[in-house]
């Protein structure tokens, strides 16, 4: 395991569930700061149009001064306006033009009623409506910068006109000294249609519209905009306009967002941080520690190493408790492979034994086929097969004297060892009955039987067929003890089966009794005997060869030798069975006279 591999998976986790954190938190932010400053844009606009129309309004012959400002605008000396380019001029003939009115400023213009006008001169009368104008437009050009206002219009509309009178107009210009100022008595379009708002009011009657958000041609910037109408006693309509641009409050919006987010994303960094350190002391490097303890331990497998060294570096954790059950592991494995030894070598020991075993029995079973057969002038081949190392069935063939042939095939009850003692034991008994001079089978197996019941506490037994073959008359004297059918075929003929009487299996009782019978076998003619591990051989789907598929095997080339009919058969049992393991053992015995 790579030591940075957990950390950097954790770190490139880490980061990306800030980045989403961040994200989210940011969108929340703005959404929330948004709906705060458009909340305070509604509040600015409403609450500051009257402070604007309040400038005009306390004024107590402001219908008149209206009046003589819409009227005189060209014979009335304005305050000289701000260009940009010379502030210092600007601010100096400022000075002067305020300074012209001295006599008006011990004078409260704004107490001095419309009855106290009209007795004036007509140059007292401009000489007031000037000062007033100055009074006022020195008053609203502060309003914009004080009140957060980016626009203010207060103007006459002519609605039939599609125009608007202005009186006042004060923009924010961050580049010029006091603002841009449009000049008194200039018009601007209006039309009443496209600004939804202002439709309300007249068409509701209201004091002050909703905030009107919209897209200014000009710049392509947008703007939030609130109107206030107000009429005069003598019917003239005026309306006063503040505007805030909403592109500005946005950047507000958004520095404010990034401001907290910078806080957010500190806060969050030196949480990873600690949480990565933490990973890192806490679980990587005690579980780098714990993997290379535990290799070291693969490579010596010493369990009381693994001990030491686990208990030297545990950790007061999950890892402390992992350590503690791998502790446990070791010793464990220790015990299981001291078992596993041992086993391994009682298993080595029974395996050499049953070797010796297999070569035994393997010995005791003949193999001399060819002077057999030219003794007794006929050809012999048999085979046996153990399901396991060592089997149970047993065949034999030999001499009784120059005139007989005894053929032996047995089946003890059973598999193995136990059934491999038994089957010498059979064999041995059989034999040494026959070369006695015992010329009948039934008595043959009368007396190998009761030999056999002596002692047999496991209750096994053994079927067997006997045969003693008398060469010069070809005459056979058989007997079967439980065993399978044998199998003749007779000389330009097929393979049959030959129904003979079956006695009880050998060492069944004491004192059984068989029954012998003969059997012809001429020049030409074959004898097949086999034990039951042929006919019940089974696949994977549990059929059995049985006999219809032991006879055709045999019947597809009749009159072969008996090497060929043997492993002609073998091959066929092994095709069928398939993967499957044997059932039993298989033994196969046969015999073709000359």
């Amino acid at each position: 395991m790579k030591k940075s591999g957990m950390l950097v998976k954790a770190a490139v986790f880490s980061i990306f569930m800030a980045a989403a954190a961040m994200l989210f938190c940011g969108v929340v932010l703005f959404t929330l700061f948004r709906n705060n400053a458009m909340e305070n844009v509604k509040n600015t606009l409403q609450g500051n149009v009257g402070v604007i129309c309040y400038q005009l309004m306390s004024y107590s012959s402001h219908d008149w001064l209206l009046n003589y400002w819409k009227d005189h605008a060209d014979e009335m000396e304005r305050p000289p306006s701000p260009d940009g380019e010379n502030d210092q001029e600007w601010i100096v003939n400022y000075l002067n033009y305020y300074a012209s009115y001295e006599d008006l400023r011990h004078i409260n213009t704004a107490e001095v009623q419309t009855e106290d006008v009209l007795t004036m001169s007509e140059e007292e009368q401009r000489h007031f409506a000037e000062y007033c104008y100055f009074e006022i437009n020195s008053d609203m050009m502060e309003l914009p910068k004080m009140l957060k206002l980016d626009k203010v219009t207060f103007f006459e509309p002519e609605k039939e006109a599609k125009k608007g009178y202005v009186f006042f107009y004060f923009d924010r210009d961050e580049n010029l000294l006091g603002g841009q100022t449009w000049r008194l008595g200039t018009e601007i379009p209006f039309d009443i249609n496209q600004r939804p708002e202002l439709q309300r009011l007249y068409d509701e009657e209201l004091f002050y519209s909703e905030e009107e958000i919209y897209r200014s041609e000009e710049d392509g910037e947008e703007y939030a905009s609130t109107y206030m109408l107000f009429r005069l006693n003598s019917g003239k309509e005026l309306i006063t306009e503040v505007t805030i641009s909403l592109n500005k409050i946005m950047k507000d919006v958004w520095a404010d967002v990034i401001h907290f987010e910078a806080w957010i994303a500190c806060v969050i960094l030196v949480t990873i941080i600690f949480v990565l350190l933490n990973i890192y002391f806490g679980g990587i490097r005690p579980t780098v520690r714990l993997q290379k303890v535990i290799e070291e331990y693969t490579g010596n497998w010493d369990s009381r190493e693994l001990k030491e060294k686990l208990n030297k570096h545990r950790p007061n954790n999950e890892l402390g408790s992992l350590s503690d059950n791998l502790v446990r592991m070791g010793e464990e494995i220790d015990l299981h492979v001291n078992e596993v030894k041992a086993v391994t070598a009682e298993k080595e020991r029974i395996g050499a034994e049953l070797d010796v075993a297999s070569r035994i029995q393997t010995g005791v079973l003949p193999k001399d086929f060819a002077d057999a057969s030219e003794k007794a002038n006929c050809i012999l081949y048999a085979s046996m097969t153990p399901a396991k190392e060592v089997g149970g069935d047993l065949y034999d063939f030999f001499m009784v004297d120059e005139d007989h042939l005894a053929l032996v095939i047995g089946d003890v009850s059973g598999k193995g060892i136990p059934a491999a003692l038994f089957m010498i034991t059979t064999k041995a008994l059989i034999k040494s009955t026959l070369k006695q001079g015992e010329k009948s089978p039934s008595a043959v197996l009368s007396g190998v039987g009761d030999l056999l019941c002596e002692g047999n506490e496991e209750w096994m037994f053994v079927t067997v067929w006997i045969g003693i073959l008398e060469l010069s008359s070809g005459r056979m004297i058989c007997t079967n003890a439980g065993h399978e059918l044998p199998v003749i075929y007779r000389k330009n003929g097929d393979f049959t089966f030959f129904r003979d009487e079956h006695g009880v299996p050998v060492a069944t009782m004491e004192g059984a009794e068989y029954e012998d019978y003969e059997l012809e076998i001429h020049s030409g003619d074959t004898l097949f005997v086999y034990s039951d591990g042929l006919p019940e051989a089974q696949n994977k789907a549990d059929e059995m060869f049985g006999e219809e598929r032991l006879l055709t095997a045999l019947n597809e080339e009749p009159g072969g030798m008996p090497e060929e009919l043997i492993e002609r058969m073998s091959k066929r049992v092994t095709d069928f069975v398939g993967d499957c393991d044997p059932f039993d053992d298989l033994t196969m015995l046969c015999i073709k006279l000359r």
